[in-house]
């Protein structure tokens, strides 16, 4: 009989994801979001190891400035308080300086020195540091306000900058020394600056929006003599750049929000972008690409386009509030949803995965979402499931974000928090409505048809949790302040825990018999007993902790495999029936004796297709212990000529039938090595895997094999 590894459990849809084994498992983890904080954390169930996963990434970006012959974009975020940089495609995101005590604006490089200098608004002062964040340095730290543009004079060995602040434009020598006023500005605040140094001019901006909005581009010499107005318009001109090749000066209007151009002495005014911006700041050229990077606070994004404004591009996006995570441990992957500002204001939502380490962030889907907030996981159909709040919709699609389908529109509230029984075709969620309505549960099927209520007349329910054996629900009501739990069918509910003002996620370790969740009110996350019993702090000091999800992996003992034993290569032709012999092969750390049979399923190595059961008799699965083989040293699919060791050898029986069936081998190619790997557990439930491979022949083209002329060769 053939078994879909995600059936055989017969737990929850997150129970079946954390039940899989692997030899990579190292200590079992418990994941959260930090919901208004855009971080992904995960600890040992012993609440020790703390990590940070994933941070916000952007939140206020500011200014922005590139190294093209390196491909690399350098941009300041005063929010976050971090200096980053990244490929100019938006790939290897790197930290270089982080401090609470900063709030970088303006940035400009050195790139023959390897420096770069930034003027920070929170340190009220101008620095300089290596490429790399190292060997920080504070250049210029007196008389400065809102120090906010930068830009730098190489050939003349000079820095200029502007303070919003005190309205001057100053200068200095590149180490700080020779400060100098060049100009003061009355009544207007000045922010971008930019150098023609071949003209030798000076040019920058100014705004003032007490009344209405009115802004200027300005130049001067160099030595701030002959000041002269180059654009007067409406609106509030921000950080510029100068393309003295093209003649042109470019600048960001975050009022307008918009991005515009002129010639440098201010003719043909035009736009170049004009939609698709909410608070456009740092602008930088690459002329010789032909293209212009900008950062949007607003949006919190870096994007690019051509200079023209054609091809608008995201390069690096924020993360806003980050509602509920989802793992993939077959894969090694997390799934996290953003559900942004919400409700169509920009940036809109996305649904985002990286490695379990935090490490290959990936966005899956940026587009066509409004507030996704829960996420559930079909790892072995490749399907993951959603909710989105903005749209009251439940959709899924394909893990790498292809192929949407909107499978549930809801007519009575917003879903929330959605979950997976996947053995009996359902999914689960949570409808909260926030003006006059009841908050309820209700599930469907997979494909989204017959929706129904089970559970109605709740408050603010947002979180859900199945313990499908012992056909449970489990939910967090953040209005009632309580976690409750019923039957599937949703009857018998129960009141588990209260006293609680803000529950927020929650998840189930039904080995250990616990729940976890997050508490708003005092920023830790929370466990006790299923019954509610024996509440504990497992980690404080999270900052609204959210969605969570666990990772029950148990580190597996690894042992020899021997398929076929007395034969080598093992083959198997598509055609045949009968039965195939195997061998979980013993040795002086590994005792047979102790496996249960009853746990014992095959599988292919690289998990396509299904798993199947050892052949069973009445009394439980057939098997028998014999020394039948020897450990194997060597490449997985060589040979050896040794039979038996002295240790005995757990023996047992596959029907070739449904191996072939469940592992998809009637169009493999004559000569295919394929690995199989038994996986199961010994009596005192640690798990355990052995692997082997199979030679296929007779299958799909390539005749009739060679002769065998290693048929005497013994294999393990």
């Amino acid at each position: 009989m053939q078994f879909p590894m995600a059936m055989r459990t017969g737990l929850s849809a997150a129970m079946l994801i954390i039940g899989i084994t692997s030899s990579e498992a190292g200590a079992q983890k418990l994941y959260w979001t930090g919901f208004y904080d855009g971080t992904i954390h995960r600890a040992d169930l012993s609440g020790a190891d703390v990590e940070e996963l994933v941070t916000r990434r952007l939140y206020r970006p500011y200014g922005v400035a590139l190294d093209p012959d390196n491909g690399k974009v350098y941009w300041t975020d005063t929010n976050e308080r971090k200096i980053q940089r990244a490929n100019t495609d938006g790939s290897n995101i790197e930290d270089l300086l982080v401090d609470e005590s900063r709030s970088p604006a303006g940035i400009a490089l050195d790139l023959a020195a390897n420096k770069m200098y930034w003027a920070d608004s929170g340190a009220r002062s101008i620095e300089r540091a290596d490429l790399d964040g190292s060997n920080v340095e504070a250049l210029v730290t007196a008389d400065l306000s809102v120090p906010r543009g930068i830009a730098l004079d190489l050939v003349n060995r000079k820095m200029y900058w502007a303070d919003a602040g005190t309205g001057k434009i100053q200068r200095a020598n590149l180490d700080g020394s020779d400060l100098e006023e060049l100009v003061v500005i009355e009544s207007f605040s000045p922010e971008g600056i930019a150098l023609d140094r071949v003209a030798g001019k000076l040019y920058w901006s100014v705004w003032d929006c007490a009344t209405r909005c009115e802004g200027r581009i300005q130049r001067a010499n160099l030595d701030g003599s002959h000041i002269e107005d180059v654009v007067v318009i409406s609106g509030a001109p921000g950080p510029i750049a100068v393309d003295t090749a093209a003649q042109r000066i470019y600048w960001t209007d975050w009022y307008h929000e918009t991005i515009r151009r002129a010639n440098l002495d201010g003719s043909q005014v035009e736009f170049v972008v004009t939609s698709g911006l909410r608070s456009p700041r740092g602008v930088a050229i690459d002329p010789v690409a032909g293209r212009m990077y900008w950062a949007d606070s607003g949006l919190r994004k870096i994007q690019r386009a051509n200079l023209d404004g054609s091809e608008v591009q995201d390069i690096v996006t924020g993360m806003v509030c980050l509602a509920e995570v989802a793992l993939d441990l077959v894969a090694g992957k997390m799934y996290w949803t953003d559900i942004g500002p919400g409700y169509g204001f920009p940036p809109p939502g996305a649904i985002r995965r990286a490695n379990l380490d935090g490490s290959g962030i990936e966005d899956l889907i940026t587009k066509g979402l409004d507030s996704p907030y829960g996420i559930a996981l079909d790892v072995y159909a490749g399907k993951m499931y959603w909710t989105d709040i903005g749209t009251d919709t439940i959709q899924r699609a394909n893990l790498d974000g292809s192929g949407v389908e909107n499978l549930v529109t809801s007519e009575f509230a917003s879903p929330f928090g959605v979950v997976l029984d996947l053995a009996a075709g359902k999914m689960y969620w949570a409808d909260y409505h926030f003006v006059n309505s009841p908050g309820s549960i209700r599930r469907a099927n997979l494909d989204g048809s017959g929706v129904e209520a089970i559970i109605t007349g709740l408050d603010d329910v947002r979180h859900l949790a199945l313990d499908t054996t012992a056909g449970k629900v489990y939910w967090t009501d953040r209005g009632a302040n309580k976690i409750q739990r019923a039957d599937l069918d949703g009857s018998q509910v129960e009141d588990l825990i209260t006293g609680f003002s803000n529950p927020a996620g929650i998840t189930l370790d039904l080995i250990a018999g616990k729940m976890y969740w997050g508490e708003f009110s005092d920023d830790a996350i929370h466990r006790a007993n299923l019954d509610g019993t024996g509440i504990e702090i497992f980690a404080g000091g999270q900052r609204q902790p959210s969605g969570l999800a666990l990772d029950l992996r148990v580190p597996v003992v690894t042992t020899g495999l021997d398929i076929k034993p007395g034969q080598c290569p093992n083959r198997v032709r598509h055609r045949a029936n009968g039965l195939i012999r195997m061998a979980v092969v013993g040795s002086d750390s590994f005792d047979v004796t102790l496996v249960d049979p009853e746990s014992l399923v095959l599988a292919r190595a690289d998990g396509v297709g299904a798993s199947v059961t050892p052949l069973k008799r009445p009394s439980g699965v057939a098997t028998n212990v014999r020394d039948v083989a020897t450990l194997f040293e060597g490449a997985l699919c060589g040979c050896h000529k040794h039979r038996r060791d002295g240790i005995d050898d757990l023996v047992m029986w596959f029907s070739t039938r449904e191996m072939v069936d469940a592992f998809d081998l009637h169009d493999q190619p004559y000569g295919t090595d394929l690995v199989l790997t038994v996986r199961g557990s010994l009596l005192d439930e640690t798990a355990f895997e052995a692997s082997d491979c199979i030679h296929l022949v007779g299958f799909g083209k390539g005749g009739r094999p060679p002769l065998d002329t290693t048929r005497n060769k013994t294999k393990r």
